[in-house]
């Protein structure tokens, strides 16, 4: 079998995986009630967030303000938790389905170069690119390495597409290092 046509089967396959596990997603998740219920919750308060943050309030007013915003940050993140319990059960099947169908790709694609990449990867990433394949030519790429980089795109378009994809949010790593330093500076 040619490898350009083992990329397309291999793409194929990780095409219908990812559809697959995205369908049972919005069909046991996504769709239901209460988490329809808890993404609203979400919002709101991630609203509720914003407005606060853009209010403009006096000096005296100031201490008042920033208690309100982080007790406001604690229940988007307990919102945030709470919707991502709901989908935690599905997302354990999933992944036991995920493990499947990679036993099944590896047996598939076993020992075959899928293709040649034009440079040589670093040397903790041999592992990925060049695992079950002979030789010591390490730009020979494995199925191991197409098949990750092909699920990780194409579950984030397929998300996308549907209009599943987690909620953003302000609240991020960069954004609470920034808060916590703000209040050492002033204390």
């Amino acid at each position: 079998m040619s490898s350009l046509t083992s990329v397309w089967k291999l793409l194929g396959c990780t095409l219908a995986i990812c559809s697959f596990s995205e369908g049972i997603l919005y069909l046991l998740v996504y769709r239901t009630e209460d988490y329809q219920r808890k993404i609203a919750h979400f919002h709101d308060l991630h609203r509720k967030l914003e407005k606060e943050r853009n209010a403009i309030v006096t000096y005296d007013r100031r201490r008042a303000q920033e208690r309100k915003i982080s007790n406001l940050e604690e229940s988007v993140k307990a919102a945030s938790a709470d919707m991502n319990l709901a989908k935690m059960k599905v997302n354990l099947a999933i992944s036991a389905l995920y493990f499947l169908f990679y036993r099944f790709l590896n047996a598939l694609f076993q020992r075959q170069v899928m293709a040649r990449l034009p440079f040589v990867p670093i040397k903790w990433l041999w592992g990925m690119t060049h695992r079950n394949l002979e030789g010591d030519d390490y730009r020979d790429c494995s199925f191991v390495f197409l098949y990750t980089l092909a699920s990780m795109f194409l579950k984030a378009i397929l998300s996308k597409a549907m209009g599943t994809a987690p909620p953003r949010t302000s609240l991020d790593i960069f954004q609470e290092a920034a808060t916590a330093a703000n209040k050492k500076e002033e204390e």
